[in-house]
């Protein structure tokens, strides 16, 4: 049995309660028990005179044995006959049983003294009717003190009763009751004792005999009335327990015991306000229980400045938050208008889709939640995506998420509630998480952001050629890039100290830069550097302020005007940045001529001629500059090196000066790259209302020569050779194939990486013997389905062993099927001249030799 408090929940299993198990105290009854034996005994030595004569510990023994044998009964049978149930419930079995027994004690008596000592029935009445009595008042105390003490089964502390007795219904019936049976035995005892009365009015002593029954109505009325006060007594004491319970129930809320609950023992309107009290504290105890979690979240992701870490951690609280089976966090791509999943439980790919569709977009659009119990019974449920990972959906729940300024950042969606449905309460939930959520998704971008622009910054300062020391307003110093250090002399370590003190003695120059608060060009000024060496460079001086104007400190530049500093950008002019690096690196570099493998990048315009007399010379020079600032872009960004430009061509080298492992792979990267910028420049002049370009790439891999070619007065390095022939007939090839990006052989072999490529042809180069094999890089556009890819492989096959007609066939149906296949229908085309005019010599090649 349960230990604890009426008002404190134990924390066991809900416990269901018996009489006779160790809580219900029978003292009461016992007394009751007690008082019927004297009283009754009393009666009939002291009161009754017809069984004056009787010996009194006769009588005394016969009820002491008669409800001595009932109490007995009581403890044996009650925990059998009393059944589970509320204490209301309890108390009025307790009442039957405790009248039965009382009643069997007076039938038991009555009959006793009719048949042993031939009493007459109406005497063995009077008996009966004690009993009953006490056995009314009897079994309605002890009832009342079982509603009292018989705690409520605890997993319906918060139910209302299905049906109530109001209180003065109950004090109606036990008035009632008592009334009836006080005036039933009242009027019976003084009617039978008026008749004897009467019945014996000549008997001698009459005044005497009187006075005796006088005493016997005074004696039962009395002894009624006593039971009665009782009764009212306990009755009284039940509502002050239950009331007690209620005002200490309310004293521990508002202590801030929320494990309190009231017990609810009575069916009257107590039991009413027990179970709203209790429903008010489960609310309490929820909700603080909310607030706990919800305090605990907002620490959590307080702490979390992260961007991606934050993200796991709010779909993960998320899921145990609302208690969903997965969580997704879908947030709005501005660029795109659409909402993508940065964290989507149980898909392995980022999800994607337009901000407008789906139950997510409806979120996103309204700002408003959305709960659907059955996804599939809503049409705005795209049953794609469950299709695809094999989950199955059923109910859902999105709660926007919305910035400090009411804009919607994003959506929160729970998927199927565990043990049950979404309701308004796990809405409520998940939009004060949402809100947390919000913030700290705004905070982990702000941070992001300061982050970005700090290595922006910091990434600045590295690539700047010019030195740069920033001081706060002390002159320590805070920050001085690569190019500072090697310039001044400073080190990592020289950061937080004085920059006067940092620079030593001798930099007169020094004054004019510690002084703050306007801008300052100090010109070409001597730097004495720590180990006494000597420097050249041109120095200014910015004040350093914030948004308000506060001085944060000054900012010193500093252009290195020495001679490498001064051969370096005489270099840059006539060479690649990459190349005058490593020459000015490397000393015993030779670029007088040196046989090496690279990859060779060629690119022409489409049509150039025909664009030109179309534009005009001004108009055709600012295309040019803006394709040619598109296409060295791309190659500068896979480390290639731009040789020069050929009017609308571009040459680029891979693997030049020093070769690399994987030349050929940066090769065509970059061309994939300049075919993806294409596309990007050509969108922008659609929204100028021009032409769009097209461009024709080659690649070849191969020996070359690299080194400086031209006049003593006048250099430039440069590489020769068939690879840079063959990457020039390779571009034009592509006009041939209708293709964009053509490579040979020789570059498929030292490829590392996986790409989209097919084998074309084989072709004969002007001045070459042997005949080359060349490759199609696909584009997305120009790729086809592996079976397509398939059919014209085995149209080559037939092709390079003769069946031209066969091939032609295969092919046919490829254009078919495929007619912005350039090379399918250039093949096509060959094979029908083939099959027409069969050459004397075929090995395969294109074109077949002239004279066999």
């Amino acid at each position: 049995m349960s230990t604890s408090s009426p008002l404190t929940r134990p924390d066991a299993a809900p416990t269901r309660y018996f009489a006779g198990d160790g809580e219900h105290d029978h003292r009461l009854i016992l007394a009751y028990y007690v008082a019927a034996v004297g009283v009754l005994s009393l009666y009939g030595i002291r009161v009754c005179p017809f069984i004056a004569g009787l010996d009194a510990l006769a009588v005394i023994a016969t009820f002491l044995v008669a409800f001595t044998a009932a109490f007995g009964l009581k403890l044996a049978l009650e925990p059998r006959l009393m059944p589970a149930g509320e204490p209301f419930t309890l108390s009025i079995y307790q009442f039957a049983i405790d009248l039965a027994l009382f009643t069997a004690v007076g039938v038991g008596i009555s009959l006793y003294n009719h048949h042993i000592h031939g009493f007459p029935l109406e005497s063995g009445g009077k008996v009966l009717i004690g009993c009953m009595m006490f056995g009314i008042f009897a079994g309605l105390d002890n009832g009342l003190r079982r509603e009292r003490r018989t705690p409520s089964p605890l997993d319906r502390i918060t139910e209302t009763p299905r049906k109530i007795f109001p209180i003065t219904d109950r004090l109606f019936v036990i008035f009632v009751c008592v009334g009836i049976f006080t005036g039933a035995v009242s009027g019976l005892v003084i009617v039978k004792d008026i008749d004897y009365l009467i019945a014996h009015i000549d008997d001698e002593p009459h005044a005497k005999l009187r006075r005796a029954i006088f005493i016997d109505i005074a004696f039962v009325i009395g002894t009624v009335l006593v039971l009665a006060m009782r009764l009212l007594w306990s009755y009284g004491n039940n509502l002050a327990y239950i009331l007690r319970l209620q005002i200490d129930g309310l004293a521990h809320v508002s202590e801030g015991r929320l494990d309190t609950f009231v017990p609810i023992i009575t069916r009257d309107e107590f039991s009413l306000i027990a179970a709203k009290t209790n429903r008010m504290i489960a609310s309490l105890r929820d909700a603080h229980r909310e607030q706990d979690e919800l305090f605990a979240v907002s620490q959590a992701l307080a702490t979390e400045l992260r961007l991606d870490p934050l993200l796991t951690l709010i779909v993960a609280t998320t899921r145990g938050f609302v208690g969903a089976d997965r969580v997704s966090l879908f947030l709005h791509d501005a660029e795109r208008d659409e909402l993508w999943g940065r964290v989507a439980e149980g898909s392995a790919e980022p999800i994607r889709f337009a901000a407008d569709r789906g139950i997510a977009g409806e979120c996103f659009r309204s700002q408003q939640p959305v709960r659907i119990d059955d996804a599939y019974a809503d049409p705005r449920f795209n049953p794609e995506f469950d299709r695809r990972s094999g989950y199955t959906t059923r109910s859902l729940l999105c709660v926007p998420v919305e910035d400090r300024d009411g804009r919607c950042i994003g959506v929160i969606q729970a998927i199927n509630k565990l043990g049950g449905r979404f309701d308004v309460n796990d809405e409520r939930r998940l939009r004060a998480f949402a809100a947390q959520a919000a913030i700290a998704l705004v905070n982990a971008q702000l941070f992001a952001d300061l982050a970005r622009a700090q290595r922006y910054s910091e990434s600045i300062l590295r690539s700047l050629t010019n030195g740069v020391v920033t001081l706060n307003p002390q002159g320590q110093i805070v920050t001085a890039n690569a190019a500072a250090q090697a310039l001044l002399g400073l080190d990592g370590s020289d950061q937080g100290s004085d920059f006067v003190e940092c620079m030593g003695t001798g930099n007169d120059w020094l004054i004019s830069a510690r002084e703050a608060g306007r801008e300052h060009y100090l010109g070409e000024v001597e730097l004495i550097r720590r180990d006494g060496s000597t420097r050249q460079a041109v120095t200014s001086r910015v004040p350093l302020a914030d948004p308000d104007g506060r001085a944060l400190g000054t900012m010193l530049v500093f252009d290195d005007v020495t001679e490498e500093k001064r051969v370096r950008n005489t270099l840059s002019r006539y060479l690649a940045p990459q190349v005058a690096e490593q020459m000015l690196a490397n000393a015993d570099l030779n670029l007088g001529g040196v046989d090496q493998r690279a990859t060779v990048l060629f690119s022409d315009i489409r049509d150039f001629t025909t664009i030109s007399e179309q534009l005009g010379a001004r108009d055709t020079v600012a295309m040019l500059n803006e394709y040619f600032s598109q296409m060295v872009e791309a190659i500068s960004a896979e480390h290639g090196i731009l040789d020069k430009f050929i009017g609308d061509a571009v040459m680029a080298l891979f693997g030049v000066p020093f070769p690399g492992e994987d030349d050929a792979d940066h090769a065509v990267r970059a061309a994939l790259s300049m075919q993806e910028r294409l596309v990007e420049l050509n969108a922008r002049r659609a929204e100028r209302g021009e032409a769009p370009l097209a461009i024709g790439i080659g690649l070849s891999t191969g020996e070359l020569v690299a080194g400086n070619v031209g006049s003593p007065k006048r250099m430039d390095y440069t590489v020769i050779g068939d690879t840079v022939n063959l990457s020039a007939r390779l571009e034009s090839a592509t006009k041939t194939y209708g293709v964009s990006i053509l490579l040979s052989d020789a570059t498929k072999q030292a490829l590392r990486g996986d790409y989209p490529l097919r084998e074309l042809d084989r072709v004969r180069v002007k001045g070459k013997q042997q005949a080359a094999v060349i490759h199609q890089l696909m584009l997305p556009a120009e790729q086809l389905a592996p079976a397509a890819l398939e059919q014209y492989s085995g149209a080559r096959e037939r092709y390079l062993s003769g069946e031209w007609a066969e091939a032609a066939a295969l092919l046919e149906d490829l254009c078919r099927a495929h007619p912005e296949d350039g090379p399918s229908a250039t093949l096509l085309r060959r094979c029908r001249r083939l099959a027409e005019q069969a050459p004397a010599y075929w090995d395969g090649a294109w074109p077949p030799p002239e004279n066999g």
